[in-house]
């Protein structure tokens, strides 16, 4: 049999099929166990209930299980549960069906073929409504739907919200790609050092100015942790030329004389032609790279944080330098600054609403008196995060 598969535009079953379907059932879905080597999924179809685990190779052992094991294995389930509904009906001789995921609005058409040949010369009414074929590249498996569910996004749009308010907050959708997450997340902070710039030119008061410098050290943290995205050479010398200019805005900051030194930074022509170059770099997707930019944002963000967290707590545990610390604080609050809640994990955000607020100094004490308490958040949020990287 050959298989081919749609996604329609409508989330909702073709009134011209309702009256040409054979069965209709129902489909509950949910992995305990999101693994590289193995996965462990659970499914309720129709009152019957089955636990299946994934190994390496694509080996696949399935067995049915009861109710109350399917109800105890559900409080365990990771990231969210599919619930969908298989509508089985015919194309003359074709065996097809339409599956309607309930909360994603998302409805797939899959039409079964006789022979490769009837597969490739078969037209389908217009009135499917068809947007596009599915490959096995668009991830509309499954286990990527639970991870990353399905959501359309126009990235245009929010390139343009951010362009009239700065201070718009980001929400990214779970399935959002790389390069569009990257393309909005440093368009925001571009757009917040250049509002910071503008405040600072007005006021010449120094809390603009350390917003001001805070959102450089921001792009080139971001600009060093997804090099593998971008041009890698491009990539490093902006991030350079922003970490050079952060060094000058803190010799401004604790100088005396800071309004002139501030115009003479404010105004350079370093500064202007950085800008130019870097709102270039953002739009121009030539600097993205291939096989990286396509992957799941979520998933490229799940790795970052993760080496983040366990950074920390390695660090911490051996007493390393207070700035070899307090380097890796900086970075782990950016990230958690805004993508604490993208996981839906509620130890990621405690750990960002209770020590690693973005808004406050770290006290290394206090830290220490409460590390068994901090580690154990780590260890949660380590473990929720590492779901992402199979």
């Amino acid at each position: 049999m050959v298989r081919r598969s749609f996604l329609l535009k409508s989330d909702s079953l073709p009134k011209n099929l309702q009256k040409i379907v054979l069965k209709r059932s129902s489909f509950e879905i949910f992995y305990t166990h999101i693994g590289v080597n193995k996965s462990i999924q659970f499914q309720n179809i129709q009152n019957d209930f089955f636990k299946t685990t994934f190994l390496k190779n694509d080996i696949e052992q399935k067995c049915k299980i009861s109710k109350e094991e399917f109800k105890k294995a559900r409080k365990k389930a990771l990231a969210r549960i599919l619930n969908k509904e298989v509508y089985e009906f015919k194309f003359g001789s074709l065996q097809s069906c339409i599956e309607l995921y309930k909360g994603l609005k998302l409805c797939i058409l899959k039409v079964f073929f006789h022979t490769l040949e009837e597969a490739q010369n078969f037209v389908f009414p217009k009135e499917f409504g068809i947007e596009k074929e599915i490959s096995t590249k668009d991830n509309f498996d499954s286990k990527s739907l639970v991870l990353y569910g399905y959501e359309c996004f126009d990235v245009e749009k929010c390139l343009k919200i951010i362009d009239k308010n700065p201070n718009f907050t980001l929400n990214f959708p779970d399935s959002i790609h790389t390069f569009d997450g990257l393309r909005i997340f440093l368009f925001y902070l571009f757009k917040n050092l250049q509002f910071w710039f503008k405040s600072t030119l007005q006021t010449k008061q120094k809390e603009n100015f350390y917003e001001f410098f805070i959102y450089m050290q921001k792009i080139s943290i971001i600009l060093r942790n997804f090099y593998t995205v971008f041009d890698k050479n491009l990539s490093k010398i902006l991030a350079n030329q922003f970490e050079m200019l952060c060094k000058d805005a803190l010799q401004i900051l604790h100088k005396e004389n800071f309004n002139e030194n501030l115009l003479l930074l404010l105004g350079s022509k370093k500064l202007q032609a950085l800008f130019g170059d870097f709102d270039f770099f953002i739009k121009e997707s030539s600097f993205y790279k291939g096989e990286q930019k396509e992957k799941f944002f979520k998933q490229l963000v799940a790795l970052q944080l993760r080496k983040k967290l366990l950074m920390f707590k390695r660090f911490f545990s051996q007493g390393s330098e207070y700035q070899v610390l307090e380097d890796k604080i900086m970075e782990l609050k950016i990230f958690l600054e805004y993508f604490s809640t993208f996981f839906q994990c509620k130890s990621l955000e405690k750990l960002a609403r209770k020590y690693f607020l973005h808004t406050q100094t770290i006290s290394f004490s206090k830290l220490s008196k409460k590390k068994e308490k901090l580690f154990k958040l780590i260890t949660k949020a380590s473990k929720n995060l590492k779901i992402y990287k199979g």
